[in-house]
């Protein structure tokens, strides 16, 4: 177990328990389960805004019609300059130049929380007497990672600003108050949420002797 104190985010503790066991000299089973943390990085806390120019940005509200109907659509006519485009002769349409002058700022966040991960593995190793330096294992693999330090991606916050309307999504969406057209969408640091991943690891080894007048030995591996 490890207790370590970071003048960020404060004290955080991880720990460890591994367990083994072998009925027989060739098979031997092994398992660990152990809780891990991450504290966020400097540039992730403190990273100054940049400015950059996102690439295939599409507003999920370019193109409707006054006869455009569903959740996104009505989102999208609630929005009075998009409205008033939509009901008009040109419609509610991007240029090309339209989607190359959005920009965005990215940026840091000193508000982050560390991320924590349990993860758990089982397997197995075989070792069998009766083909020596052959050396075989599997082992299963579960990581849940909460706290995820990330951003959202731009069709999320698209999506989910006109959908929700929360600030989680909308403090990063911008739209010319005249036109309705996107003029800035900004990617900060955040805890996202929960990553998952799982497994199977599978590996061989075998070494097999050499004359000693070729060399020591010979080895092959299998991952």
């Amino acid at each position: 177990m490890r207790s370590s104190d970071y003048n960020t985010v404060g004290r955080v503790s991880t720990w460890n328990l591994r367990l083994t066991y072998a009925p027989t000299d060739d098979l031997r089973f092994r398992g660990a389960y152990s809780r891990a943390t991450r504290a966020p990085n400097l540039s992730e806390l403190y990273q100054g805004a940049s400015q950059n120019f996102p690439t295939g940005v599409n507003d999920p509200c370019d193109g409707l019609t006054a006869a455009s109907s569903g959740a996104i659509a009505a989102a999208c006519k609630a929005i009075p300059a998009v409205a008033n485009a939509i009901n008009s002769p040109g419609g509610f349409k991007y240029g090309f130049l339209d989607y190359q002058t959005i920009t965005g700022f990215n940026s840091g966040n000193p508000h982050l929380q560390p991320e924590t991960a349990k993860t758990y593995t089982a397997g197995l190793v075989f070792t069998p007497s009766a083909l020596r330096n052959f050396t075989a294992t599997i082992d299963y693999y579960n990581i849940k990672i909460d706290n995820a330090v990330g951003s959202i991606d731009i069709p999320t916050l698209l999506n989910q600003c006109l959908l929700t309307g929360s600030p989680t999504y909308c403090t990063s969406v911008f739209r010319d108050p005249n036109s309705g057209k996107l003029t800035r969408i900004d990617q900060v640091s955040i805890n996202t949420a929960t990553l998952l991943t799982a497994g199977v690891d599978i590996g061989a080894n075998y070494r097999m002797e050499l004359p000693a007048y070729i060399g020591d030995s010979l080895g092959f591996a299998l991952n």
